[in-house]
């Protein structure tokens, strides 16, 4: 299982910065993280039959500032929803979790990625998985950004 996330800032339509991070491996959580992965792969982007709002879905993307695989310290504010593709093919299999914000209002020192879940007791939203970028970088005022994380699962 490889996780690839790709950060694009753009304004006014044209791209002015794309952050390719590193292709990385085991991002994902145990209980939360693996399981909901394992489903994803499995059955599609919308693991309960559909629902946008079933139990181990992802429906929620954090940013970041600390550049650590370890701990996470959250952007107060910053958490968007997520919109999920999923893609098979001989190759493998793809699950993408995309991200928006706005172009309204800078956000400063992002360096992580969160996924989040809806949890198996349908009350809480459970951290999933963390992508450390390795280096900050900002989004200025007036400029949006995007942010992909893919996920990939190779026959062995």
């Amino acid at each position: 299982m490889e996780d690839q996330v790709v950060a694009t800032l753009s304004k006014d339509g044209e791209v002015i910065k794309r952050i390719v991070g590193l292709k990385m491996h085991n991002k994902w959580w145990h209980e939360y993280g693996l399981n909901t992965m394992g489903k994803l792969l499995r059955y599609g982007a919308s693991v309960d039959g559909g629902s946008a709002t079933g139990a181990g879905k992802i429906v929620k993307m954090r940013l970041g500032s600390q550049c650590s695989d370890t701990a996470f310290t959250y952007i107060t504010g910053e958490e968007e929803d997520t919109t999920n593709t999923h893609f098979m093919s001989g190759s493998g299999t793809q699950v993408t979790f995309t991200s928006e914000w706005a172009a309204a209002g800078a956000i400063d020192d992002i360096c992580q990625a969160l996924l989040r879940i809806n949890n198996y007791d349908m009350d809480l939203v459970s951290d999933a998985a963390c992508y450390n970028f390795g280096t900050q970088f900002d989004k200025p005022d007036g400029v949006s950004l995007k942010i992909e994380w893919t996920t990939t699962l190779s026959p062995a």
